[in-house]
């Protein structure tokens, strides 16, 4: 275990690394290797270096709703497990800071990292056989959905280059390589005539088969990976059940199961990556919050005695740097304290239980006044109404390491202050004797 820990704290100071190389040169940005030197992926980032069996069928037990229409972009800890498997990215960045191919199978640039030529690997193909072009996945980044991302991702233009290959420029030189597009918002899909986009990824969905769960089936014999992904809900929303019932992997942020699972020797539980901030959004002064309440929240004790009485799993006081305290991309204009006063809630993400023991112990401490409420928003009031500012504060989770930070501060209330909170992971529940998937730069698994 110790080993392991010390793999993943390299890998997040990495990540940490690319980051700022995609913010703004406040810090040394890694050296990315040529890609033929690299070495392999399992070998650095694996989650169990020593167990490298092969099943036929992997079983994955899920306690959160994976819902198709979200696709690629997770909402949660378990779809991004699942979708991760599906949908790719052109480059993908591993848990040492490397960037490695996807879609794309090489990447070149000639003015220093402005401009970056990507050329599709030969057999991209979507799930229906239909051949991956540039065209298509500048469509699917350009479409309405998804014209704010390219324009608020540090990306300037993309062109088609020819049928294979892809151009990019950035807004900002890049020379490590163009590590905005590991970020999964940048995954490659397209509607395919069923529940499910049409993806890329090493697995697709069997939308014929009738069994309860999803099956995900592997689109090549590799020699590493399982033939088949079975995900399966857990029985009574209870991950224990499904360890009982002999899911592989369970991937929680439950305390409880991961307590259970340290006592069946027959499973292995590791703690991932540190890869979630939560943050309280509170709006400027003038709208009810005061630069004192704000200073009093700032203070690593608080945050240590947050980890520790208010959250429900593993947690800690959030520890710096903060990428959102070095943007460097354009702030939106603050309300005006002249403005419609925000009403009296600190708002979180009604499925998301950690924000809610955040907002619900920041009430009872009275840190905003008093009057103030908890209330959880669902999909898709929680979006509209964070980015209009309607309410006194938001509390959410965002990422520790994102590759586009713009992209995700475009979308919170304008002039709010990002007070950071705690530190959260999950823990990854591997039966002994199941292949081990790989850790990315997010602290995602996947099956190499």
């Amino acid at each position: 275990m110790g080993p392991l820990r010390g793999r993943y704290l390299i890998g997040g100071m990495a990540a940490a690394g690319l980051l700022t190389a995609a913010c703004g040169p406040t810090h040394r940005a890694p050296v990315t290797a040529p890609v033929t030197a690299l070495p392999s992926a399992a070998d650095s980032c694996v989650l169990l270096p020593d167990q490298t069996s092969r099943v036929d069928t992997l079983r994955i037990g899920l306690d959160r709703p994976v819902t198709p229409a979200r696709a690629p972009l997770a909402t949660n800890g378990d779809e991004r497990l699942v979708f991760g498997q599906l949908y790719e990215t052109l480059l993908w960045v591993d848990c040492a800071g490397h960037l490695r191919p996807g879609l794309a199978a090489s990447w070149s640039s000639e003015d220093n990292g402005r401009s970056w030529s990507l050329t599709l690997r030969p057999d991209a193909r979507f799930w229906d056989g239909t051949p991956v072009t540039a065209a298509a996945i500048i469509g699917g980044w350009t479409a309405l959905d998804n014209s704010q991302l390219v324009r608020e991702a540090g990306v300037e233009s993309v062109t088609a280059l020819g049928d294979r290959t892809v151009g990019v420029t950035l807004t900002a030189p890049s020379p490590v390589g163009p590590l905005v597009l590991g970020d999964p918002r940048f995954a490659v899909s397209r509607l395919g005539g069923h529940a499910w986009p049409q993806g890329t990824g090493a697995y697709r969905v069997d939308s014929l088969s009738s069994a309860p769960g999803l099956i995900a089936r592997s689109l090549a014999d590799t020699g590493g990976e399982p033939r088949v992904l079975l995900f399966r809900p857990a029985p009574r929303g209870d991950a224990r059940e499904s360890l009982d019932a002999g899911a592989d992997l369970v991937v929680t942020d439950d305390p409880a199961v991961g307590d259970y699972a340290r006592s069946r020797p027959d499973l292995s539980v590791l703690p991932l990556p540190w890869d979630r901030t939560y943050v309280l959004l509170a709006q400027p002064p003038g709208s009810g919050t005061t630069p004192t309440s704000l200073q009093s929240m700032a203070d690593p004790a608080f945050h240590a005695a947050l980890a520790r009485d208010a959250v429900r799993g593993e947690a800690r006081g959030a520890e710096p740097p903060f990428w959102w305290d070095s943007l460097g991309c354009a702030s939106r204009a603050a309300r005006g304290a002249d403005g419609p006063h925000p009403a009296p809630y600190i708002a979180y993400p009604r499925g998301d239980r950690t924000a809610r023991e955040l907002a619900a112990r920041l009430v009872a401490l009275g840190t905003l006044g008093t009057g103030v409420t908890a209330m959880g928003l669902p999909e898709p009031e929680w979006s509209r109404d964070l980015a209009s500012g309607r309410y006194l504060a938001y509390v959410l989770a965002v990422p520790r390491h994102p590759l586009a930070p713009c992209f995700l501060a475009s979308a919170w209330p304008a002039g709010a202050s990002a007070v950071p909170l705690v530190d959260t992971r999950s823990l990854a529940i591997l039966r002994r004797g199941a292949p081990s998937p790989v850790v990315d730069w997010a602290g995602a698994l996947r099956f190499p």
